[in-house]
């Protein structure tokens, strides 16, 4: 929406209050546009016309309807103390390492007895880890798919 404060040239209504905005009052204009022809010539524009103090007043009652919530880019993190957050992140990467050898020893195409024990022996890694994790601040949820 483009928004410009100009000084009103004929009588208008207020797209917010009932008053009219006589000429030569200041006013807030909104022009909305939408859609384009393949010329670039806009096919349906909607053009909303305020009083500079309804317009703030339609504004700060948006704020107070939609309180501010920051917008960090990324997941938010945990509350977990340094050390905590230390071993929770060794332990992710520990289960990493685990499930990347797994399938390494699944894609390698030879299952033999010594394979498989070593696939068990790994997936007794893994549970462990999961139990180590409830204490670090829970699982994620993708484990509970595995």
């Amino acid at each position: 929406m483009n928004v410009a404060i100009v000084h009103c040239r004929r009588k208008c209504k207020c797209a917010y209050c009932p008053e009219e905005i006589t000429v030569g009052q200041p006013m807030v204009v909104g022009v909305i546009t939408l859609g384009k022809d393949k010329h670039y010539k806009t096919k349906w524009k909607k053009t909303l016309r305020w009083h500079p103090k309804c317009y703030l007043e339609q504004g700060l009652a948006r704020l107070e309807r939609e309180p501010y919530i920051s917008n960090k880019p990324g997941r938010p993190k945990r509350d977990l103390d340094p050390v905590t957050r230390q071993l929770r992140l060794s332990a992710l990467r520990r289960r990493a390492s685990i499930v990347q050898r797994i399938r390494a020893l699944v894609a390698s195409g030879s299952i033999d007895s010594a394979t498989i024990d070593k696939i068990v022996h790994l997936g007794e890694m893994l549970d462990k880890i999961k139990e180590e994790m409830l204490g670090l601040g829970g699982m994620p949820k993708k484990w509970l798919k595995d």
